[in-house]
C-alpha cells in the first residue's frame, strides 16, 4: 500500500509489453494480434448481453447459467456495466494495441469503478461482501473516506496518462470527423450521378399500360470493372452539354472523367517530296582530304538525313569531326553534324539538313502512349530513323528546356502539357502554370487540372513555389508517419486517399532570376533536389540560356534537358555540358539528354497547332473539378516583391544623410542594376527623394520611421 501510482502503472505496464514482446517481437504483429483480441471482446459482449436481455423470458443455456446468473448475483443491477466494460476494453484493445499504457490504465480503472459502485451501493454478493470488511476494518465514518480516496486513486492511475488519452482522443475525433467526410461525399457524388442522367419519364421510352402507368424498364446487368476510357471520335467540333451550368463542375464532384479522344487532333501530314542521294559527294569530298571512309547506310529523317559512314583503316574519328565545315561547302547545307560515332554502332553518323522538312503532329507521337494508363509520359517527336519518342516525366524526373527565340520552345511545352491532358485525369495529375510572358499559357486557364490559375506576377510565382516546397514537406512528414518511402507506395497502400502528382512548368526563368533573384532559384533547387519521391515534378524553361539563368545548381539538380537551336557553342555548353545545339536548323529541332543518356540523341519536335490547344481546352473545361485538388491560396508576400537588402539600404543612407546609386553599390558590393532598383524602391516607399541631377537625394524619413515605412516586408523577403 505503499507504492505510489505511477509504480503501480509502471509495473503492470511492463508486464503487459513483456507479453506482446512473448507474442511477437514486431509490433506489427503484436498489434494484429491484440485487434483480435478486441474483436472477440466485442463477440463476448453481445452474447452476454443478449442473455441478459433474455434470461426471464427464454432459455438462455449454459451460458446463462454460467454468465448471466453469477454476475446478477454478484453485482445486482450493477452487473450491466459488465458488458459496457467488456466492450470499453475491446475498444481499447483495438484503438491503442501499440499503447500498454493507456491499456492497462483504462482497463484497470474501469474495472475498479464498478467494483466501487457495487461496493458503495451494497448490490449483489460481491457487493455486500466488500462492503462489510470495510465496515468492520475502517467502520461506518472511515469506510466513505476509503471510498472516496479509492476513487481519487482510479482517477489519478487515468491521469497518469491523461496527455497520450487526449493525443489518442484527437485522433479518434479525427477519424470519425474523416468517416463522416468521406461518407458525405460518396452521397453527393451518387447524387451527382443520378442528377447528371437527368432521364426522361419512362413512358417516354417504355410507354404506359391501360391504366396509364409506366412500363418497367428490363434489367441491364451491371459491369464487373469501370475503367478510363475515351469517348467517341469527335469529327470538325467539340460538343458540349449546353443545359449544365456553368459553376456546375465547382459544385458537383465528380468520380469518373472521359478522357479525350485523338480526333481532336489534326491528321499526320505526309513526307515532302524525295531526298538526294549524296553519298559519292560525301566520299568524294572526304577523300580529297585524304580521309577514306565508305558509305554504308542512309537514314531519311522529318529535317535531316543521316549518313553512316565506315573509316577504312588508319582513318582516326577526329579527321571526320574536323571536316564537318568543308563538307557543309561541298553539300551546299546549312550545317552538318558529325556524330562520332553512333552511340551503340561502329559507324560515324553525318546529318544533313532536308531541303524540305516534314511536320511531326503531336497525333503520331499520342498514338503510342497507352489509353488512360494515367501516367506522366510526355509526347516529344521523332529522331532521325523516324521512330516516335516518348519520355516518362517520373524517371527523369525534371526537365529542363532551354533554345533562342523561334526555335519551338513553346510548341514544346504545350506538347507537353497536352501530353498530360490526354492520358491523365485531374485526379492523378494536377499542375501549376507560371507565365511571366502572360500569353503562352493562359489559354489553360479553366482545366480542371490547374491548382489554380495561370500565374502571371513574379511575386506570386515565388509564394507559389514556396507552397509547392511546404507540400513537398507535409508529403514526406506522411510518408513518415506511415512508414512508406514514395508517392507509389502511398498510393498502393491508401486506394481511397491517393495523392496526385504535380507538374510544375515555369515558361521563363529568365524573368524570374531577375525579379527574385535567389528566392525562387533556392526553391527551384529544393524542389528539384528532394520533390522526386513525392511526385512533385519541374519542368523549366528559358529562351536565355546563360550562366546567370540556368545556374550550376540548377543544373545539378535537373539533369534531363532538351536544348532547341542556340546561337553559340557556350549557350549550348551551358545547356547539354556539349557542342551541337548551334547546329540545331530551328522549327521543333531539338536535342534531347535523358537522365540516363551519355549523348543527345537529334529529335525533330512535334508540332501542336493553336487550334488543337483551344479544343483540347474546351473538352476539359466542361468536365468537374476532381476531389482530391490542391489549392495554393495567395500571401501578403505576393502583392509586392521588395529586394531583401532594401531595409538595410534604408539605414545605410539614413545614417549618410543622403542617397547615392554608387554608395549603395559598393557598401553592399551590388551591381549596378540591383543598386538603381534599391534606389527606385527607396524612392517608391518614400524614404529618398527624386532625381535631382548630379546631386545625390535627400533622405526625407528618419530612423525611428523605417519599420512602419516598410511594415516588415524586407524582413519576410529576406526569410524567404
Amino acid at each position: 500500500m505503499f507504492f505510489r501510482v505511477p509504480q503501480l502503472r509502471k509495473i503492470a505496464s511492463v508486464g503487459f509489453s513483456a507479453w506482446c514482446d512473448m507474442l511477437n517481437r514486431e509490433s506489427g504483429r503484436c498489434r494484429r494480434d491484440l485487434s483480435f483480441l478486441g474483436v472477440a471482446l466485442f463477440g463476448v459482449s453481445f452474447i452476454v448481453t443478449c442473455s441478459m436481455l433474455t434470461q426471464s423470458q427464454l432459455n438462455t443455456g449454459l451460458i446463462g447459467k454460467l454468465i448471466c446468473e453469477p454476475l446478477f448475483a454478484m453485482f445486482a443491477d450493477f452487473a450491466w456495466l459488465v458488458p459496457i466494460i467488456v466492450t470499453l476494453i475491446g475498444v481499447i484493445f483495438i484503438c491503442e494495441a501499440n499503447e500498454p499504457t493507456i491499456i492497462v490504465a483504462m482497463s484497470m480503472s474501469a474495472c475498479c469503478y464498478l467494483l466501487l459502485f457495487t461496493t458503495i451501493f451494497e448490490l449483489g454478493t460481491v457487493g455486500k461482501a466488500l462492503s462489510n470488511i470495510v465496515s468492520w476494518i475502517f467502520g461506518d465514518f472511515a469506510s466513505a473516506v476509503v471510498y472516496g480516496l479509492f476513487g481519487i486513486l482510479t482517477f489519478a492511475m487515468l491521469g497518469v496518462s491523461s496527455q497520450d488519452i487526449a493525443f489518442q482522443a484527437g485522433r479518434f475525433c479525427g477519424c470519425a470527423g474523416h468517416v463522416v467526410v468521406c461518407f458525405y461525399r460518396a452521397v453527393a457524388r451518387l447524387w451527382s450521378l443520378i442528377w447528371d442522367m437527368r432521364l426522361p419519364h419512362p413512358s417516354q421510352f417504355f410507354g404506359t399500360d391501360e391504366d396509364g402507368a409506366p412500363h418497367r424498364a428490363p434489367a441491364i446487368p451491371l459491369p464487373s470493372s469501370i475503367s478510363f476510357r475515351r469517348s467517341e471520335p469527335v469529327v470538325g467540333a467539340v460538343f458540349v452539354d449546353a443545359a449544365a451550368p456553368a459553376h456546375h463542375a465547382a459544385t458537383q464532384p465528380q468520380m469518373s472523367y472521359r478522357l479525350p479522344h485523338l480526333s481532336l487532333f489534326n491528321e499526320p501530314v505526309p513526307l515532302r517530296g524525295t531526298i538526294e542521294n549524296k553519298a559519292q559527294l560525301i566520299e568524294d569530298t572526304l577523300a580529297s582530304f585524304h580521309v577514306g571512309v565508305t558509305v554504308t547506310n542512309k537514314t531519311v529523317g522529318a529535317s535531316v538525313t543521316r549518313y553512316e559512314l565506315m573509316p577504312d583503316k588508319g582513318v582516326t574519328v577526329d579527321k571526320i569531326s574536323k571536316r564537318a565545315n568543308d563538307l557543309a561547302l561541298a553539300l551546299a547545307a546549312r550545317s552538318v553534324r558529325v556524330l562520332a560515332p553512333i552511340p551503340g554502332k561502329s559507324v560515324v553518323g553525318i546529318e544533313i539538313p532536308n531541303a524540305t522538312p516534314s511536320i511531326v503532329t503531336i497525333r503520331e507521337i499520342l498514338e503510342t502512349i497507352p489509353v488512360g494508363d494515367n501516367s506522366l509520359t510526355i509526347a516529344l517527336g521523332k529522331d532521325v530513323t523516324g521512330k516516335p519518342i516518348t519520355a516518362d516525366l517520373r524517371e527523369m524526373p525534371h526537365l529542363l528546356v532551354a533554345g533562342a527565340t523561334g526555335a519551338g520552345k513553346s510548341v514544346c511545352l504545350n506538347n507537353i502539357v497536352a501530353s498530360l491532358l490526354v492520358s491523365s485525369t485531374p485526379e492523378h495529375v494536377q499542375m501549376l502554370f507560371i507565365d511571366p510572358k502572360r500569353v503562352e499559357l493562359s489559354v489553360y486557364n479553366g482545366i480542371p487540372h490547374l491548382v489554380r490559375p495561370v500565374i502571371t506576377d513574379p511575386g506570386q510565382a515565388a509564394s507559389a513555389l514556396q507552397e509547392m516546397s511546404r507540400e513537398m514537406d507535409a508529403r514526406y512528414k506522411t510518408f513518415e508517419q506511415n512508414g512508406l518511402r514514395n508517392i507509389e507506395e502511398y498510393n498502393a497502400r491508401f486506394i481511397d486517399q491517393k495523392l496526385p502528382y504535380l507538374v510544375i512548368l515555369i515558361d521563363e526563368l529568365y524573368d524570374l532570376m531577375q525579379t527574385a533573384g535567389k528566392a525562387v532559384e533556392s526553391v527551384i533547387c529544393r524542389l528539384a533536389s528532394l520533390a522526386r519521391a513525392t511526385g512533385i515534378h519541374v519542368i523549366v524553361a528559358t529562351q536565355r540560356p546563360t550562366v546567370d539563368v540556368i545556374t550550376g545548381l540548377i543544373k545539378a539538380n535537373i539533369p534531363s534537358r532538351i536544348a532547341f537551336a542556340v546561337a553559340s557553342q557556350v549557350d549550348s555548353r551551358t545547356i547539354l555540358d556539349a557542342t551541337g545545339a548551334e547546329l540545331l536548323l530551328g522549327r521543333g529541332d531539338m536535342l534531347f539528354k535523358p537522365i540516363d543518356a551519355m549523348k543527345a540523341m537529334r529529335l525533330q519536335g512535334a508540332l501542336i497547332t493553336s487550334e488543337e490547344t483551344k479544343r483540347l481546352v474546351t473538352y476539359w473545361s466542361s468536365q468537374a473539378l476532381p476531389g482530391n485538388k490542391i489549392t495554393v491560396e495567395p500571401t501578403a508576400h505576393e502583392q509586392k516583391l521588395i529586394d531583401p537588402l532594401a531595409y538595410e539600404a534604408s539605414r545605410f543612407v539614413i545614417d549618410m544623410g543622403y542617397a547615392s546609386t554608387i554608395k549603395i553599390k559598393e557598401h553592399f558590393r551590388l551591381g549596378h542594376q540591383r543598386a538603381a532598383r534599391i534606389m527606385d524602391i527607396l524612392f517608391e516607399h518614400g524614404v529618398v527623394g527624386p532625381h535631382e541631377g548630379k546631386k545625390p537625394r535627400r533622405v526625407l524619413i528618419a530612423a525611428d520611421e523605417l519599420e512602419r515605412v516598410f511594415n516588415g516586408k524586407s524582413v519576410q523577403c529576406s526569410a524567404a
